[in-house]
């Protein structure tokens, strides 16, 4: 047994993977492919940019999938340093949506963009001070003994059968 992402985590990762997200999304819209893509950005660039500056949430998710007690040692420590890959990535996040707001011409500016830019802050400041986060990214499976796991299943069964 090992702690795992809860509900607030994935909304984490999911909001910083948003340019994927959104592209997903965009490409099963069948009327306007484009529509919901300039709806989030207004100029493709920041996309592309935004798109690069997810690489390390996507990174994790990966690393997640592959995340078991015979997982190779190259997993086990991108997993250690699974915070600050989300640490990175909503760094530069936040960095594009600061960079969006200050550069954008003012017809090409969203109400979405300052929104990005509060929840940007927002995940930063769960990233640094959430105290799971921290748990989960130390905590990794471990492969258990099987005889061991056949006892403490053996005994589980006896204390619900009393």
């Amino acid at each position: 047994m090992c702690l795992s992402l809860g509900t607030v985590a994935w909304v984490v990762i999911l909001f910083l993977m948003r340019p994927y997200v959104v592209l997903l999304v965009s490409v099963t819209n069948r009327s306007n492919r484009m529509e919901f893509i300039e709806l989030v950005y207004p100029d493709r660039l920041w996309l592309a940019i935004d798109t690069i500056a997810a690489l390390p949430a996507v990174i994790l998710v990966a690393v997640t999938f592959l995340r078991r007690p015979n997982a190779a040692s190259r997993v086990k420590a991108l997993w250690k340093k699974g915070r600050t890959l989300l640490l990175a990535s909503a760094v530069l996040n936040a960095i594009v949506a600061m960079a969006a707001l200050a550069l954008a011409d003012s017809h090409k500016v969203s109400i979405v963009s300052p929104v990005l830019l509060c929840f940007s802050a927002w995940s930063l400041w769960y990233l640094l001070m959430s105290k799971r986060m921290r748990d989960v990214f130390y905590d990794f499976p471990v492969e258990e003994d099987p005889k061991t796991t056949k006892a403490k299943r053996t005994r589980a069964k006896r204390t619900k059968a009393k």
